[in-house]
């Protein structure tokens, strides 16, 4: 064998490699992630906490050359919230996080120190920090500091700036609902409202006081008053006057408001309270008074008071007709609601347009198909939460409808059921079901059923389930609502996250929170009414009755009122001027009233009289033909004004296009 030593590998591999220059950065100099990453080139995981520096980069949207190390102090939660809109799995997420973590431990390793803040801006907040701190709500006070705003600068603009802050970092609505009202209230408290006199602070005291705490004859009179109104049958009362029982508890409310308002005002001006009947509690100065403070010092819109306090005033007509109340009518009519553009700025605020909301369900879908199968619980509640939203969109339900929504067999004992359509049901039942059981009489169908006390206007509904909804009902039903179940089965379709039924607090929360996730904006069970109909009227302009039914209006009136108001006066000019366009003349250059029956007729036969095959035609045939095409000219503003102006040029070339026969298929095409 000769001596020739194998070579292993290539030559490159063989040369020993210098290892990378060291640019060595001094303490002092790190205070950007570019110097801390050029610190770091030789650590393991240098790879990772690039990626995590552009990440960083991204999220607070500064260049890696302009990022301050500083930025990586609190910035977990915000890079959380930037990740998992980005579809970032949880663990990806986590590890990202637990990267920022290590940039700053390796920072401060390099001898790097957080900034203080000015010292000027951090004495100020010192009393307030410390009694924040002891509330729980002291990330308010931080968010000022770190701001470089003084207690004096800091007003209710910063305040709602920072609760944007927290939501955009998926914190919920209700904590940073909570947190704001509680930071108030802490100031208040503390005497300390004066340091920020830019945070706004109505005075208003507790005072509601409940029913069962009232005097004996006043508790008394109250409850016969409200059964009087609730009774099946009450001598006196019109059925139109009964009321549901979320009336009454609304009714109720005003009441105990009513009379906290008084007891709580005597107590303070230092006057004994001697009420203990209706006609002491409900009088003209303890109304006035109470409208005064609601209107003045509660902020609360006129048209809101003027419906509370309406039903109030209506009850009391309604049962002691023999007392005069019209002082109370007069104090009512002396509310001033809300001016249109302001309700409809408010009502803009919380709305979404129906598109976005469907984009929500798509999301949930989406990020159901992402989540890893074995994570069941997390599924089932992804499921839970897509059929809820598009419930919304499609069956377009009452909130309190679909919270009561029962499941069962019969439409007996349930509101939801699976069962054969009954020959007696006289509901519309869609093409494809008739289809369906053309091939199996004894098909059944998912159906909702729900009865006269069960809807806000008292009429029973009954109808055949959409069939876009039916498969994820299924697998809703038939999968995922047995895994989110805790304890006995209390039968409502939708269920709230301790496997319990949804209340209103828990849709609106939930709705609420799954609109600002994935559309950026809280939006109410409710609103998803408003958007379909909009939509709805925007697709078929004049359809206001498919819309009544759709949302169980009690009128097509009351739909016209509700939402006809969107039809301003632009669109009425975009309405007339696309028709301008389709007639292809302006509105200015119409050719004069339309033409009646007999003068069409005798046009048309005078049009018509070299047309063979209508001449072969027996008289009555000719008669008739002459009346229905007629009938079509006049359906047809232009087509009539043409005959009117006697553009008989117009009307023979389109008698020779299309004859007698094609003017009645191109017009009812």
């Amino acid at each position: 064998m000769n001596g020739i030593t194998p070579m292993i590998g290539t030559q490159n591999d063989a040369d020993v490699r210098r290892s990378s220059r060291s640019f060595h950065i001094s303490p002092e100099q790190v205070q950007t992630m570019q110097d801390l990453l050029a610190e770091l080139q030789n650590h393991k995981s240098i790879s990772m906490l690039r990626t995590t520096a552009r990440h960083v980069s991204a999220c607070l949207d500064v260049p890696v050359e302009q990022l301050s190390i500083d930025a990586l102090v609190g910035v977990a939660s915000r890079l959380t919230a930037y990740l998992r809109a980005r579809r970032y799995k949880r663990n990806a997420i986590r590890s990202y996080r637990n990267y920022a973590g290590m940039l700053l431990r390796e920072a401060k390793l390099l001898g790097w120190m957080p900034r203080e803040p000015k010292a000027q801006v951090s004495e100020a907040w010192r009393t307030i920090t410390s009694v924040a701190k002891a509330q729980r709500c002291a990330g308010i006070v931080r968010h000022a500091i770190a701001q470089g705003i003084m207690p004096s600068d800091f007003s209710d603009i910063d305040l709602t700036a920072w609760g944007q802050m927290m939501l955009s970092e998926q914190r919920s609505f209700d904590y940073v609902r909570e947190c704001k009202a509680l930071f108030r209230r802490v100031l208040t408290q503390s005497g300390l409202a004066q340091k920020l006199p830019g945070i706004s602070h109505r005075k208003l005291f507790k005072y509601c006081i409940p029913l069962r705490n009232f005097p004996e004859q006043l508790r008394d009179e109250l409850i016969a008053l409200l059964d009087w109104k609730q009774a099946p049958y009450s001598e006196g009362r019109s059925r139109d006057w009964k009321i549901r029982d979320s009336t009454a508890k609304g009714l109720t409310a005003t009441f105990e408001r009513l009379y906290g308002f008084i007891t709580k005002r005597n107590e303070i001006n230092g006057q004994p309270t001697s009420i203990r009947s209706l006609a002491e509690l409900v009088t003209k100065e303890s109304v006035g008074a109470f409208i005064k403070y609601l209107l003045n010092e509660r902020k609360v819109q006129g048209e809101t008071v003027s419906m509370k306090l309406g039903s109030v005033c209506a009850a009391l007509e309604q049962r002691y007709k023999d007392r005069d109340f019209a002082w109370f009518r007069e104090l009512l009519s002396g509310i001033e609601p809300s001016a249109e553009s302001e309700r409809w700025a408010r009502k803009e605020a919380t709305s979404l347009r129906y598109e976005v909301l469907v984009n929500v369900a798509e999301k949930l879908h989406k990020k159901r198909t992402e989540t890893a199968q074995t994570d069941r619980r997390q599924i089932a509640h992804l499921v839970h939460d897509e059929l809820l939203v598009r419930w919304l969109l499609i069956m377009v339900w009452r909130q309190k409808n679909i919270r009561k929504c029962r499941l069962g067999s019969s439409p007996t004992r349930s509101n939801l059921f699976k069962d054969k359509i009954s020959p007696s049901a006289k509901i519309n039942v869609p093409r494809w079901a008739r289809e369906r059981m053309k091939l199996n009489p004894d098909e059944r169908f998912w159906q909702y059923c729900f009865r006269e006390q069960e809807t806000k206007t008292g009429h029973a509904v009954h109808s055949v389930l959409p069939r876009r909804l039916v498969p994820l009902l299924e697998e809703y039903l038939q999968h995922h609502r047995p895994i989110l179940l805790v304890g006995a089965d209390p039968g409502t379709l939708f269920l709230n996250r301790e496997g319990r039924p949804l209340n209103e607090h828990t849709i609106n929360s939930l709705v609420g929170k799954l609109t600002l996730r994935h559309a950026q904006k809280r939006v109410t069970p409710h609103r998803f009414r408003d958007a379909f109909a909009y939509w709805w009227l925007e697709q078929f302009p004049q359809d206001y009755l498919t819309v009544s039914k759709k949302l169980w209006h009690r009128s097509v009136q009351f739909t016209l009122n509700v939402y006809g108001c969107r039809f301003d006066e632009s669109q009425a000019d975009c309405r007339i001027e696309e028709c301008a366009e389709s007639c292809e003349q302006s509105p200015e250059c119409h050719l004069g009233p339309a033409a009646d029956d007999g003068e069409i007729i005798e046009a048309i036969r005078n049009l018509i009289t070299k047309d063979n095959a209508f001449q072969e035609l027996p008289p009555a045939a000719k008669q008739n033909e002459l009346s229905a095409i007629a009938s079509i000219i006049k359906s047809h503003p232009c087509l009539a004004r043409i005959v009117a102006a006697d553009l008989r040029k117009n009307a023979v070339g389109t008698v020779q296009v299309f004859g007698s026969g094609g003017i009645r298929g191109k017009s009812a095409g």
